[in-house]
């Protein structure tokens, strides 16, 4: 008998999850921070990507040179190759100063399954080039889908607790 009903909470359970109306993905967003080498400037921000298409849909980055510069334009994104997606970020001026970061994003082809990790990058401004020598992106929060099915895991192994 224990096993009949062991048998029809699982089922119980993976047709309510399969016939749950699907909860739209909450974007990824992405604490950004770094420093720059030989100039000591640090990086902070936020990237911010849509997890149906792995595309980076707002960014909000500023480097603490003199004059602070913020970066709020994505001005171009994709897959440099394998494993690296390379973004191109803008003060709202197409060409100069311009911030190109690379995100080693090993066997995905966008950010939708990045997870964070080191974050390597270029910042071309004033008479040459200004290297980023660290730089975090770490996920900021857990996505929503991730929590529910964790939750739903805990109802279904308490429910089967609850009935040995």
């Amino acid at each position: 008998m224990n096993r009949r009903v062991n048998i029809f909470l699982s089922v119980f359970a993976l047709v309510g999850a399969l016939a749950a109306p699907r909860v739209a993905a909450a974007p990824i967003v992405f604490d950004l921070s770094g420093t720059f080498f030989l100039s000591g400037w640090t990086l902070t921000g936020t990237l911010t990507a849509d997890t149906a298409t792995g595309l980076a849909t707002g960014v909000d980055v500023t480097i603490s040179a003199t004059p602070a510069l913020n970066f709020p334009t994505i001005q171009a994104q994709g897959l440099a190759a394998p494993g690296v997606y390379d973004m191109r970020l803008n003060t709202g001026v197409p060409d100069f100063p311009i911030l190109d970061f690379s995100f080693l994003v090993d066997g995905f082809p966008n950010l939708a399954g990045y997870a964070g990790g080191v974050l390597s990058g270029t910042l071309t401004f004033g008479p040459g080039e200004h290297d980023l020598l660290s730089g975090v992106a770490a996920r900021s929060v857990p996505e929503p889908a991730t929590l529910f099915l964790l939750g739903l895991s805990l109802v279904g192994w308490a429910a089967s607790r609850l009935r040995k």
